[in-house]
């Protein structure tokens, strides 16, 4: 089903664009059905916005549609396949009332897991979500009253079905929910580019994200890297310089957003540093000056 493109405000300082999955844009540059590159995510939840946020800058967005019960409204989304993807969700979108509510869930460790990765042909059913569809229900989850809950719901934790259950991203014949080698932390220690500060939270929607001066979408992600840096255009479009058509440019190895040779870099031209290993060190090579590579000052520190 397309949705049309439509601008909606949630209380936050900026207005988002909400393009249904798989609609409009360029064919030449949009993701290829045919190409078996898609996965579908699906459940139940209250009268929903659901987004879902890829590791390029890519945004999905569909709302979920009437059901035969109240407060039981199913929806279901398509995404490219390989990438790794964090949701959100919105109950009263457009209005004073809305509550944001980040969605994560838990490895077998016990460890919160917020970014999932999914296959080709993987179908995820996260069950009834149970969202707060006021700001006075999620009062006590949202300290401070920007409509945004503090931290994730835990799937898991409220009856809904656990996503790492039923995906395995590295086709080893394990569940990621299992498998202690699922390709979910970034190497090295790189930060999630999408969650400056690691508390499940989507930049997007966290009110401690500073966007770089290239940020337009305030995603994390510099427009220059970028899939979608406005929120406007076909949400499965591939970002430029990805030839193989992974999700990913081609420089860009290790999936944090940033070209490899670029790791540290955010924004253009605004001597805005990202301390991608969020170490606090702006001069790695310790020769007392700052590294060529790494500009300004660590705003993570």
């Amino acid at each position: 089903m397309a949705l049309g493109t439509v601008r909606i405000w949630i209380g936050l300082s900026a207005a988002i664009g909400v393009t249904a999955c798989g609609g409009g844009g360029d064919d030449s540059a949009s993701v290829d059905s045919a190409s078996g590159q898609w996965a579908v995510i699906q459940g139940t939840v209250p009268g929903t916005l659901i987004e879902a946020l890829g590791d390029n800058g890519a945004r999905v967005a569909v709302y979920s549609q009437p059901g035969s019960q109240p407060g039981v409204h199913p929806f279901q989304m398509r995404i490219q396949a390989g990438i790794g993807w964090r949701l959100a969700m919105t109950t009263n979108p457009g209005t004073s009332d809305a509550v944001v509510t980040p969605i994560a869930f838990r490895d077998n460790q016990g460890n919160i897991r917020s970014r999932l990765v999914v296959g080709p042909g993987d179908q995820v059913d996260l069950g009834h979500v149970p969202l707060p569809t006021s700001r006075s229900e999620a009062a006590d989850r949202d300290q401070d009253g920007d409509g945004v809950l503090d931290g994730p719901m835990l799937l898991d934790a409220v009856g809904a079905r656990n996503p790492l259950t039923q995906v395995d991203a590295d086709e080893d014949g394990v569940p990621d929910y299992d498998d202690p080698d699922r390709p979910y932390a970034y190497p090295d220690g790189l930060r999630d580019p999408l969650d400056h500060d690691a508390d499940h939270v989507p930049n997007l929607y966290d009110r401690d994200y500073s966007p770089g001066t290239d940020d337009a979408d305030h995603d994390g992600i510099p427009d220059r890297y970028d899939a979608d840096p406005y929120n406007d255009d076909d949400a499965n479009d591939y970002p430029e310089g990805d030839m193989d058509h992974d999700g990913y440019r081609d420089d860009d190895h290790d999936h944090d957003g940033f070209p490899d040779d670029d790791e540290h870099s955010e924004g253009s031209g605004d001597d805005h540093g990202y301390d991608s290993h969020d170490e606090g060190n702006r001069d790695p090579s310790s020769d007392g000056g700052r590294d060529p590579d790494i500009g300004g000052d660590d705003p993570h520190r």
